[in-house]
């Protein structure tokens, strides 16, 4: 008896140690979430939200006075000093939502079972391209905007907070995030600010080199479109390009006017530049893009090309007018973000219009790429056959 008394004694002893220390850590926590938000820590807000929502809170949650968090029409929302934020398509910008967009087709292609069923399926990737009717579902925890489709599929998208320029300054009007710059080899874009490629056709040439130590001495690249059989005893120039961080494409094999071709002339046009790139390059690097001779296409050239069609919307005439200044002028004079600018390698007139024209338009705010970073930085898409002057 005095046995079976001393071991309920011990039991109510425990458990009155656990319910104490239970009583206590709870108060610790409370009082945690408390001084944070008095003590103006930078996500105070956003936890003591997560942290409310959490305990059944959410329909309406007062953090603070002139702070609340509330839902309107399913629309999450939320009041500061009069001010009221919506979370929803809103919040973010054009350049916020190509990155969800670009990133959720990444992930999407990471899973193989997932990107059978739909990122091979054409009609999914226009519907995704169109931001405001694709993501239907908007909300946020301690740490992340959650942006959901719900419709056909479930796809859920984690932004951070600082990816939402509109959240960041409602949230802490007296924080200055850093613009959110993206890792190019060992060059920063930042997609915010206008990004442009220049293209280079005919070579390679004795002006190739010049024009690439030039794009190198300003932390620039671009993209060349080789002709075939002008790399034959230039290995040495195709690799100096690519060891540059520039683009290679193909501009036909002997410079062929490539309209109404046979199949065997189209073929070669299309293709043995591909393998002489291939087998000129360290690397064995494989062409991606292609601008045919001329800039001309037709129905034959579209259904038989494997690459996406490069051609321009700003033309220098460097090739008519052989005159720096013109060519330069001709540039500078209409260019905007997500132009493609034509010039040829071949010309001494254009490696020395390209010594000036580089650090003008770095000095205008452009950022210099290649043609598949300026679309891909756009959340583009380059497909085979289709038809690319600039980005609109």
């Amino acid at each position: 008896m005095k046995k079976s008394n001393n071991t309920i004694l011990y039991i109510a002893t425990v458990l009155i140690f656990t319910i104490t220390s239970l009583i206590i850590l709870f108060n610790i926590k409370e009082d945690y979430f408390q001084d944070a938000l008095e003590n103006g820590f930078l996500f105070n807000k956003i936890n003591i939200l997560d942290y409310q929502m959490g305990k059944g809170k959410y329909d309406s949650i007062n953090i603070e006075d002139g702070f609340k968090v509330y839902k309107e029409n399913n629309i999450v929302k939320i009041d500061k000093n009069e001010e009221t934020l919506s979370i929803d398509s809103t919040l973010l910008n054009d350049e916020e939502k190509t990155r969800v967009i670009k990133n959720v087709i990444y992930s999407i292609k990471d899973d193989k079972d997932t990107y059978n069923d739909l990122g091979n399926n054409q009609e999914f990737l226009d519907e995704i391209h169109n931001f405001d009717e694709f993501f239907d579902s908007f909300d946020f925890d301690y740490e992340s905007i959650i942006i959901k489709h719900t419709k056909d599929q479930n796809i859920i998208y984690k932004l951070p907070y600082n990816e939402s320029s509109k959240f960041m300054s409602f949230m802490f009007e007296n924080i200055e995030s850093d613009p959110i710059l993206i890792k190019l080899e060992e060059r920063y874009i930042d997609p915010n600010k206008p990004i442009i490629a220049l293209t280079f056709d005919d070579g390679p040439n004795i002006y190739t080199k010049d024009i690439v130590n030039t794009l190198k001495q300003f932390n620039s690249v671009a993209t060349f479109f080789v002709v075939g059989k002008n790399v034959e005893g230039k290995e040495d120039i195709i690799n100096n390009i690519l060891e540059e961080g520039n683009e290679i494409g193909g501009h036909s094999w002997d410079h062929t006017l490539m309209l109404k071709l046979d199949y065997e002339e189209l073929y070669k046009q299309l293709y043995w530049v591909k393998d002489v790139i291939k087998a000129s390059s360290k690397e064995e690097y494989e062409i991606k893009l292609f601008r045919p001779p001329y800039g001309a296409i037709d129905d034959n050239v579209r259904i038989n090309s494997s690459y996406p069609l490069i051609l321009w919307n700003i033309d220098t005439y460097d090739w008519k007018s052989h005159d720096i200044d013109s060519i330069i002028e001709e540039a500078i004079l209409t260019v905007k973000d997500g132009d493609i600018i034509l010039l040829h390698d071949i010309h001494e007139e254009t490696r020395d219009a390209v010594e000036q024209l580089v650090p003008i338009l770095i000095d205008k705010g452009f950022q210099l790429v290649t043609v598949s970073q300026l679309y891909d930085l756009k959340g583009i898409e380059l497909k085979a056959g289709e038809v690319y002057y600039n980005i609109k």
